[in-house]
């Protein structure tokens, strides 16, 4: 594939192609075939089609998208609000659900940004819920003029998989530049930027989350830019579902199972130790996001925290820091001695 047109042009096409170019066997073309691969591209893949079933075999149902509400001002809303919603009716509180968005999910850790979900699907007996039919009143005109709605125009548009939401799940974002499948095991919702497998075994996210995984959809699924170069892969279902899982022995499952269960759990203690470090400084992960550098303080130097801490306007606290600092250094290398064990046990019941 020609990547830098300065240097084709530059060199030729003719030319630029033959240094680049790679044969092709015609072995490789046909129904279900690599295709325009490299021999060992190709190869790699053959032996891990030949591992175990594709992952809609696995998980025997459908890949789920998030909830579409289609006027998300009315519909998502933050902790402020839900609290003053259950204030003036206890009630609210059975529609007004945690929502994670495409950012918030993270490889082995969910950030929940204080976001709720509207719960009003299809039938929801709106006169039980007064509060929050005065909310949504404000909105009623473009609510009415959605073209994503129920029956009503405070009702959420049709969705038959709702209960799929409150049962363990794994998550993963529409778009990423790394393998980011987290496990959920608290009945959290979802927007339209995240999917959701309907699955709550540690084995299977600890191969979702692996290098070889990671390989394989970056030759399955569609990018952005180019993904060797710090692109996002776009991570629908029609490609996603197609990866094999190792159809592993009971211990292998157990081992990998139980590995990827030790990396979540490190992770949430690293994740906590941010969050708490955030408030500590005077903001909040519902002020934050992933691109904050202070949500990583074991990647930055003292200077480095000071000098982002004043241009946030937060008072730099540096013997906070150096605690916080060491606690997820020290987190973050056994997060990358496990890690690197799973990538290296999945590589093997893929037989790379």
């Amino acid at each position: 594939m020609v990547k830098d047109l300065a240097a084709c042009y530059g060199a030729g096409v003719a030319e630029h192609v033959a240094q680049i170019g790679q044969s092709v066997p015609a072995s490789q073309f046909g129904a279900g075939q690599a295709r325009l691969a490299s021999t060992s591209a190709a190869a790699r893949r053959a032996k891990m089609e030949a591992s175990g079933p594709r992952l809609r075999e696995v998980i025997g149902t459908h890949i789920y998208r998030g909830v579409l509400t289609g006027l998300n001002e009315a519909f998502i809303i933050d902790r402020a609000t839900r609290d003053r919603l259950i204030d003036e009716d206890p009630r609210s509180a059975e529609i007004l659900k945690p929502l994670l968005r495409g950012d918030d999910v993270r490889r082995y850790e969910s950030q929940f940004r204080e976001q709720y979900l509207v719960w009003t699907y299809i039938g929801l007996p709106m006169r039980r819920y007064p509060a929050v039919f005065r909310h949504l009143q404000r909105f009623q005109a473009d609510a009415e003029a959605r073209c994503d709605q129920g029956d009503h125009w405070w009702e959420l548009r049709a969705c038959v998989y709702y209960a799929a939401f409150e049962v363990p799940k794994i998550l993963y974002p529409e778009i990423a530049r790394e393998a980011r499948f987290t496990l959920d095991n608290s009945a959290t919702f979802v927007n339209n930027k995240v999917f959701l497998i309907p699955d709550g075994t540690h084995y299977l996210i600890g191969v979702l989350n692996s290098a070889p995984a990671w390989d394989w959809f970056g030759r399955a699924c569609s990018a952005l830019g180019d993904e060797g170069a710090g692109g996002r892969l776009m991570m629908q279902a029609i490609f996603f579902d197609t990866i094999p899982i190792p159809a592993a022995s009971d211990s292998d499952r157990a081992l990998v199972g139980g590995l990827a269960e030790q990396a979540q759990a490190l992770h949430a203690r690293r994740r906590e130790r941010v969050e708490a470090f955030l408030r500590a400084l005077g903001t909040s992960p519902a002020q934050s996001s992933s691109k904050n550098v202070l949500e990583q303080p074991w990647t930055l130097t003292e200077a480095r925290f000071g000098a982002q801490a004043r241009i946030k306007h937060l008072a730099p606290d540096e013997a906070l820091f150096r605690e916080v600092h060491g606690a997820t250094a020290e987190l973050t290398d056994q997060i990358t001695r496990i890690e690197a064990e799973i990538d290296e046990r999945v590589a093997g019941l893929y037989g790379l």
